[in-house]
């Protein structure tokens, strides 16, 4: 682990005084840093747009001097090495410790891992609350101890202060629970218990405070923007082109107080769904899923805009290149190992947290960003893959075709990205009428009302 931990932090050291080295905040990044200052300086949370966890831990850090972003960037890298440290422990304690080496080595090297960590978005900070949320669950499959279910219910609740969504997710662990059969339904019932009040003991006082400031009790009002970003066609109509949403915030933004916005946003996001039925979830199945895990990055944005520091223009085009391959194979260990290596009980919680935010992104935005927080979980099983960890039994060649056809599904994304989802959507169009069937129903004058 300490060989995992000073790599780790050297890449990361590394990349933030280097590439990293960017002075102007961009995109949602602007929006964090401006209600960390507030909250830093009036000791005031500004509005109810979003959950507070990541402009608390902002706001916090630069309480401590030195201030400054390049501390902030340190301070994110270190929590970064804090998820690096859980994979380890968790694959170590399950498969030993060669195993738990390649899955720390894969989070540790890992370009995409190391990048975020002088991004200002909240995804380097989810991606460690969620696998400390899986290593205590992961203690308490093996221990059963109660201490170990109420620590997962406090770091599931402090995540969930930081991406709302993640609240939801406890309906699945209390299922996780209920579904242990070697126990008694008595000690199962008071275990979910535990746990759901536990997870709402931290997310109800920010609730209450919403709801004296807006009048309802929720973790955030920004629920329905994505719903309605997320279900806006296609500006050319193809399957896999950009959004026609581009307009869509700013005129949420501007429709007055949270209420208002919350309300015009479900009224977009609800008439798009209505005007794209019939098919409407199988396209949306194709195009989020494409858009969450297909090779793009933030790091390439970054490239194309410009806005790495000049000198280091042709090293960013290279680590761009870097960062996609290593992705890709990264990414097909994962798959092989989730399907391949016997986990027991951890396995099926960390196939159903990735299943839960595969589900959560379909119905409403998807962008390859909100994959970042899942690369941990998907590196746990592919370090005991490479190690051989992996059981030819009875229902092996189920898993394996399981395996061969999510790698398949995979590739397809890959291919696309490749070559062009726009031209990709459009041959297939051409020459099989697919995208031509799955074409958007939705005539211009609605696109336009629709932002």
């Amino acid at each position: 682990m300490l060989a995992l931990l000073l790599l780790g932090a050297a890449l990361r050291l590394l990349a933030i005084l280097t590439v990293g080295a960017i002075a102007q905040p961009h995109g949602d990044e602007r929006y964090y840093l401006g209600v960390a200052r507030t909250l830093l300086e009036q000791g005031v949370f500004r509005g109810s747009f979003r959950a507070p966890g990541y402009p608390a831990f902002l706001a916090l850090v630069q309480a401590v001097p030195p201030a400054g972003l390049t501390v902030v960037r340190i301070a994110q890298g270190a929590v970064s090495l804090l998820a690096v440290a859980l994979v380890f422990d968790v694959v170590r304690g399950r498969f030993g410790v060669r195993a738990g080496f390649v899955s720390g080595l894969l989070c540790a090297i890992n370009p995409t891992l190391v990048h975020y960590t002088h991004f200002f978005w909240s995804e380097t900070l989810v991606a460690t609350q969620l696998m400390l949320v899986v290593w205590c669950l992961d203690r308490f499959a093996g221990s059963a101890r109660s201490a170990w279910l109420a620590a997962a219910g406090l770091a599931l609740g402090v995540t969930a202060l930081t991406r709302e969504m993640v609240l939801y997710f406890a309906a699945l662990v209390a299922g996780w629970i209920v579904a242990d059969r070697q126990r008694p339904w008595l000690w199962r019932a008071l275990h979910v218990a535990v746990f759901v009040l536990v997870t709402g003991l931290v997310v109800l006082p920010w609730m209450v405070r919403n709801n004296s400031l807006v009048g309802e009790l929720t973790l955030s009002t920004g629920r329905w923007l994505p719903i309605a970003v997320g279900n806006a066609p296609a500006r050319d109509g193809t399957l896999l082109g950009s959004s026609s949403a581009r307009q869509l915030p700013g005129r949420y933004h501007r429709q007055g107080d949270a209420v208002a916005r919350e309300a015009f946003a479900r009224r977009v996001a609800l008439e798009s769904i209505a005007a794209q039925q019939p098919w409407w979830i199988v396209r949306k199945i194709v195009r989020n899923t494409y858009l969450l895990f297909s090779p793009a990055s933030q790091l390439a944005r970054y490239v194309k805009k410009g806005w790495l520091p000049a000198s280091l223009h042709a090293h960013g085009r290279l680590l761009v290149v870097l960062e996609g391959c290593f992705y890709v194979l990264s990414m097909s260990l994962g798959i092989l190992g989730l399907w391949l290596v016997p986990g027991g009980r951890t396995k099926r919680i960390v196939v159903a947290l990735i299943l839960f935010h595969w589900a959560v992104y379909v119905l409403a935005n998807a962008s390859h960003r909100y994959r970042v927080p899942l690369l941990p979980l998907f590196a746990l099983y592919a370090g005991p893959l490479v190690c051989g960890r992996w059981a030819v039994e009875r229902s092996f060649r189920l898993r394996l075709a399981g395996a061969l056809t999510c790698l398949a599904l995979f590739a397809l994304i890959v291919i696309a990205r490749a070559r062009g989802a726009p031209e990709i959507a459009d041959a297939l169009g051409s020459n099989t009428g697919l995208v031509s069937r799955w074409s958007w129903s939705m005539s211009d004058d609605r696109v336009r009302a629709a932002g």
